[in-house]
């Protein structure tokens, strides 16, 4: 299976405090570090493509360090799991088609909201998508998420990821008993002993 991470699938990876995870509707999702953790260890064991497309990956190096930039890709470059895919001529003639069709139907757009860049930005991942053959998005952006809809790939929230078993196990303090009893010959503040 192959699959493609958003921008905000891939910040949990690379910088997962640099920003809070919030869902298509705005609500902030619990856990979302160690769901996408989660994802991508299920993935690798299963052996399935995790592609990046190039738009995400221009994203998500906008918000690091540029000292980081070339070691972030060459991790990517290196891993058995992350592919790196570019919008390259097979997907600028995809992309094309899209919005040759989105023209034809009197809405350039394509019924989706938002600024005209963002939707060409949607598009593109879109497009990438479409070439690599990807099953899934992981994202939390409604706009991309109703489009790649449109173009037949199912989208996945990572607050609909499940959350780790490690991750959602409490630590509860313990504290032993203590009880004060007074034995024959002992004082009544005696701690820690069993009737």
């Amino acid at each position: 299976m192959t699959v493609v991470f958003d921008t905000n699938a891939l910040l949990m990876i690379i910088r997962p405090g640099a920003m809070v995870a919030r869902d298509a509707e705005g609500h902030q999702i619990t856990y979302a570090a160690e769901r996408i953790d989660g994802l991508v260890k299920q993935l690798t064991a299963e052996k399935n493509k995790i592609v990046v497309p190039t738009p995400v990956l221009s994203e998500v190096l906008v918000r690091s360090e540029p000292t980081d930039r070339a070691a972030m890709v060459r991790r990517f470059h290196s891993s058995t799991a992350f592919r790196i895919e570019a919008f390259d001529e097979r997907a600028a003639i995809e992309l094309a088609d899209m919005e040759m069709k989105a023209i034809a139907g009197g809405d350039k757009r394509g019924g989706i909201d938002g600024p005209w860049t963002k939707v060409k930005f949607d598009r593109q991942i879109v497009a990438i998508a479409l070439i690599v053959g990807a099953d899934v998005i992981y994202t939390d952006d409604g706009p991309l998420s109703k489009f790649a809809f449109k173009h037949g790939i199912r989208t996945v929230g990572i607050g609909s990821l499940p959350i780790p078993m490690a991750a959602s196990q409490m630590t509860l303090p313990y504290e032993s008993p203590k009880r004060r009893i007074k034995l024959d010959d002992e004082p009544a503040e005696t701690e820690g002993r069993l009737a």
